[in-house]
């Protein structure tokens, strides 16, 4: 029996030491998020995962706020193959991020006192398996539910060409 008991203590003591390690890896990440260097690496991983280059490419300005709950953008600007049609001078996004873990984006807050839209996005072909989504009604699957409480935009300009 105690040949048990010893590997039942040895089996909770490394999962004790695997917990306290994820945990100084996880208070690790916050702290460095909230320094310049790693907003802007942040904000460098979301240009380059949100961007399609040569079709549409997304740059930000600055990315600050209490990371990760509150994100605050500035100088958002997205461009297409004939340059910027879109520009958000500022964007504050409130979230729970943990509700990932749940495969849901809750998105409480979504803010900008300004969005300036230049000109309609050059259209691009959509993927075959778009193609498909859109026949049928639907929208390309995304792995996460996506729930989006407020929306608050004070000014949208819509610059001659979009408005025809």
């Amino acid at each position: 029996m105690s040949a048990l008991r010893h590997t039942t203590r040895a089996l909770f003591a490394g999962l004790l030491s695997a917990l306290a390690v994820l945990w100084g890896v996880a208070v690790l990440a916050l702290a460095v998020l909230q320094t310049d260097a790693g907003q802007r690496a942040l904000a460098d991983a979301l240009e380059a995962g949100l961007s399609t280059p040569g079709e549409s490419e997304i740059s930000i300005a600055r990315l600050d706020g209490p990371l990760p709950q509150r994100v605050h953008l500035e100088g958002l600007v997205v461009r297409d193959s004939r340059g910027p049609w879109l520009r958000i001078p500022a964007l504050t996004l409130e979230w729970q991020p943990l509700d990932l873990l749940l495969r849901r984006l809750q998105i409480d807050s979504l803010r900008a006192p300004q969005i300036v839209v230049e000109r309609p996005p050059v259209p691009t072909e959509p993927a075959p398996e778009e193609q498909e989504d859109e026949a049928s009604g639907g929208f390309p699957g995304l792995p996460v539910d996506v729930v989006v409480e407020h929306v608050r935009f004070d000014e949208v300009r819509l610059h001659q060409p979009v408005l025809g």
